[in-house]
């Protein structure tokens, strides 16, 4: 079969691009090396995830040298990384959107306001549930 775009990696990034281009009518293939995750609640043990590594992917790569490395705390399951990371989504805060001096970082050349669409329809896509951003982070918000 030919497709009009391959897409490697079935996290957000990943799902996000395969969505809206299926959406636009393209054929996608979207290719991952992991399997499904189970569902049975071993994904939440500390034990299991960090001590024993057992979802962790030990497939050697190669560094930029063509040293054999295992790289710490690689997945490769259905979903990617997204998996991972307490599938916490937080938007850019407005003033993120503005120039750093601080830094010297010019401004992003699209404002808050235009990419707010794109934040509501992730969001209701990936049924997303709002909170309160909690006391610690607030403070580097």
């Amino acid at each position: 079969m030919v497709y009009d775009v391959i897409i490697i990696g079935s996290g957000a990034g990943g799902a996000a691009a395969a969505y809206q281009l299926v959406q636009s009518g393209r054929s996608v293939l979207l290719l991952e090396r992991g399997l499904p995750l189970p569902k049975d609640g071993s994904t939440q043990s500390v034990d299991k995830v960090l001590k024993q590594g057992i979802f962790q992917n030990r497939e050697p790569w190669a560094d930029k040298d063509g040293r054999t490395i295992v790289p710490p705390l690689e997945f490769a399951n259905v979903g990617g990384k997204t998996k991972w990371y307490g599938a916490a989504l937080l938007r850019f805060s407005p003033r993120e959107f503005g120039a750093d001096l601080a830094h010297q970082c010019p401004p992003w050349p699209i404002t808050y306001d235009e990419r707010a669409p794109y934040y509501e329809e992730a969001e209701r896509l990936l049924g997303l549930r709002h909170f309160p951003v909690e006391a610690d982070l607030q403070r580097i918000v």
